[in-house]
């Protein structure tokens, strides 16, 4: 059996936004969660530092398993913004990814989201045996829709998703 978890984990790239305490505790209670649920593939959002999929990485594999993490969809383009902050990660003794991951990054935004990236990213799997496949689509959109201002940014990201899978 395939156990699905979904997190955003807050790190915000910003004066103040994700401290070496808060990396800490997010990883240490990333990996006691994936343990506890037993969980196969881990979809993480808020990743916008390299130090956040890192620490959540060892810690996982320090739980005892074979862990494996996607790079942060979009994080090599858009430097000197922050990228969608989404990573996929999962145990390769129970999932094997098959094929080739695919990004994409949302065409518009809107206020304090436009300086990050957002976007999906899609990952195939496979069991272990092999039986079943089954994709995984992980996507960071707008935060806040704004009546005036922000009016149908998550409906075009979402066909923009569509379009992606």
């Amino acid at each position: 059996m395939v156990v699905l978890l979904s997190w955003n984990v807050h790190c915000v790239p910003v004066a103040g936004g994700c401290s070496t305490s808060h990396v800490e505790r997010v990883a240490t209670y990333a990996a006691r969660l994936a343990q506890e649920t037993k969980a196969s593939v881990f979809v993480l959002n808020e990743i916008f530092t390299a130090e956040m999929r890192a620490a959540i990485l060892a810690k996982l594999r320090a739980s005892g398993s074979a862990w494996n993490m996607s790079p942060v969809a979009n994080n090599k383009r858009v430097y000197p913004l922050a990228g969608s902050g989404v990573v996929v990660a999962w145990r390769s003794d129970v999932v094997r990814k098959r094929g080739s991951m695919h990004e994409m990054t949302y065409r518009n935004c809107c206020q304090f989201d436009c300086l990050a990236h957002k976007g999906g990213l899609h990952v195939p799997f496979a069991t272990k045996d092999g039986d079943h496949g089954f994709h995984v689509v992980a996507t960071h959109m707008q935060a806040y829709e704004l009546p005036l201002l922000c009016s149908g940014v998550r409906l075009q990201q979402t066909i923009d998703l569509a379009h992606m899978v």
